[in-house]
């Protein structure tokens, strides 16, 4: 699954790019997934003043749910996990803030797409509606800028600057091209084995200078046999199998490499 994030303040375009991409990308055959990240802003009063404890920015005060419905009542009587449940629509609530990694293995997609999220290391488009406020947001990750800016300017500090009202193709285009699956740093790894950690192979993969298959966990896939025989497995279990493995070897101070695997299962499960 690859995955991408949209950053800018408010009014800069944000919702427009994530739009205009999940239309272009679907019409393209693909599947899109999508993740909005709630922060406090400028209605955080603790914000201003510097107290605000929200993690990563998100909004400590934010829920879905009302105190009018019958599933908040669920939640104030102290259920952890709530569900909505409809024909036309399921909605899973959690009492708390998921991790990037829990939030990550509920999507199983061809792409998705954060909207507001700045704390994750996937390659970036920066909206924007003037030059300083996109420099401000510009990272090693960013390979295009959009919004209101391109109105005023096909390029900035390199970067291409593209209008995602009139040129959503452009963009698609240029997600195809930069955008790649994600690096097991989703599990915190960063084995090294290619000489790099995840972050700096995927400034050099967005940059041309590296490709995916240089990231020796992702080059030698995750093979499932059963009784000799091979098990096909989704991107999703196959990543949650890995990262399983790969803690029980790093609590016995093993580092993850290309070898064949065994494990036995007895009739009991254990």
């Amino acid at each position: 699954m690859k995955i991408l994030t949209v950053v800018g303040i408010s009014n800069s375009g944000k919702t427009t790019v994530v739009e205009g991409l999940i239309k272009e990308l679907k019409a393209r055959g693909y599947s899109v997934g999508s993740v909005k990240s709630i922060s406090c802003g400028s209605r955080c009063h603790l914000l201003v003043n510097g107290k605000c404890k929200c993690s990563a920015g998100r909004d400590h005060r934010f829920t879905i749910d009302t105190d009018m419905k019958n599933s908040a009542r669920h939640r104030l009587a102290g259920s952890a996990q709530i569900t909505t449940w409809a024909e036309s629509e399921t909605a899973v609530m959690y009492q708390r803030e998921l991790s990037y990694k829990e939030l990550v293995d509920l999507y199983d997609y061809d792409y998705l797409i954060f909207e507001g999220d700045y704390y994750n290391h996937a390659p970036r488009i920066v909206t924007a509606s003037t030059a300083e406020s996109a420099k401000e947001r510009i990272t090693d990750m960013t390979f295009a800028v959009c919004g209101r800016i391109g109105e005023q300017m096909v390029e900035l500090d390199g970067l291409p600057v593209i209008n995602p009202v009139s040129d959503i193709n452009a963009l698609a285009d240029l997600v195809e091209e930069k955008v790649f699956p994600m690096l097991p740093e989703i599990d915190n790894l960063n084995c090294r084995l290619c000489g790099s950690t995840c972050k700096e192979l995927g400034v050099k993969i967005l940059r041309g200078h590296a490709s995916v298959n240089d990231c020796k966990l992702i080059k030698q896939s995750t093979l499932l046999s059963y009784n000799n025989n091979r098990v096909d497995i989704s991107d999703t279990q196959q990543k949650k199998l890995v990262a399983a493995i790969n803690r029980v070897l790093e609590e016995n101070n093993l580092l993850p490499s290309n070898v064949p695997i065994e494990i036995n299962i007895t009739t009991d499960g254990y």
